[in-house]
């Protein structure tokens, strides 16, 4: 945990005050809680007490200081919360709170604070017309981590989620990157159509998968992670067109699966998993998936496996190195085993 923090001040010190520039905002509030602001006005001594009186798009700029409140933003457009210098503030919730909640206010952008929740979610953005929220550089330490619900067009970059999970809903358009999260990175929607066209790129994820379920995964990027102590698992009750490549996965299956058609597993190594390496397990009549040049050895039960129902059109498995494979894998295709 200590070798996070200090990691977390160090990114924020080298990219200085994080967030966009204060003269791209109208109006710029201040939160002091040990002095006056600097004299800068008009100056507050809560965070909830500037966002209760932010209009569109204002800026609040906080003092560093421990904050214990739980902060909640409902409909407030184009709301920006960011440090004032580059030391991040404390939100620390109170018991059995959420430290930061953002409901139905698009464009909110919450960047370079301490987030501590130790009963509840650190930061929670959600409501349907909380579109293109920004969440960067923010070290996250709670239960429930950071979570979007119903909202498209997210981003989460660079933030340092330790304990929780780090959860897309069923978002649209979002993108999770160069995060490091002590959990699960996942996006998950069983009512309407979801989890579409989003990145989840360049993540450390020690101790959880990364999971994409529920209706509708499709068109989904999941490139470039690693997965120390986890797995990458993608399935639904629609799953197609999804890229899953250049990962790194160390103690977890790679796993494809439910009605599922027309994804590609590329360019992986996938090893130390106490199951298989990569599984393929795709319902009756789907599609074929392709699975093509990764690299895949050291797996307690097989490096490569697939499971089909009878009747089923294969997989395409082409150029992928192994040492042991079980059931249909490569049955029909071009096969390039480890030497």
């Amino acid at each position: 945990m200590k070798r996070l923090l200090v990691l977390f001040f160090l990114t924020l010190m080298m990219s200085g005050s994080p967030g966009r520039s204060a003269a791209a905002a109208e109006v710029t509030f201040y939160v002091d809680n040990l002095r006056s602001c600097a004299g800068f006005t008009p100056c507050f001594t809560t965070i909830q007490g500037a966002v209760d009186a932010a209009g569109p798009d204002t800026a609040i700029e906080v003092f560093p200081g421990v904050y214990r409140e739980a902060v909640r933003v409902f409909a407030k457009t184009g709301l920006e919360l960011r440090p004032h210098g580059a030391v991040g503030p404390v939100i620390a919730a109170p018991a059995a709170s959420s430290a930061l909640q953002i409901i139905q206010s698009p464009g909110a952008r919450v960047s370079g604070f301490i987030v501590e929740a130790p009963d509840g979610v650190g930061i929670g953005v959600a409501g349907g017309a909380s579109v293109s929220p920004t969440v960067e550089d923010n070290f996250i330490r709670s239960a429930g981590g950071l979570r979007f619900n119903a909202v498209d067009g997210c981003v989460a970059r660079r933030n340092t989620v330790a304990g929780g999970s780090l959860y897309g809903g069923g978002g649209r358009q979002c993108v999770l990157e160069d995060n490091v999260v002590e959990g699960n990175i996942s996006f998950d929607e069983s009512g309407t159509c979801g989890a579409r066209n989003n990145i989840v790129r360049g993540n450390l994820v020690s101790g959880g998968d990364i999971g994409f379920s529920g209706r509708c995964t499709e068109n989904n990027l999941i490139e470039s992670n690693r997965v120390d102590g986890g797995g990458i698992d993608l399935q639904g009750s629609i799953g197609v067109a999804n890229l899953i490549r250049t990962n790194l996965v160390r103690g977890g299956v790679l796993s494809l699966h439910g009605n599922v058609a027309h994804n590609t597993i590329e360019g992986n190594f996938v090893s130390g998993s106490p199951t298989d390496g990569i599984r393929v397990a795709k319902y009756v009549s789907m599609g074929p998936n392709t699975i093509q040049r990764n690299t895949t050895v050291d797996n307690a039960v097989c490096d490569i496996n697939e499971i089909l129902p009878p009747f089923t059109p294969p997989n395409v498995w082409l150029e992928n190195r192994y040492k042991t494979k079980c059931g249909d894998a490569e049955t029909g295709t071009a096969a390039a085993v480890w030497p």
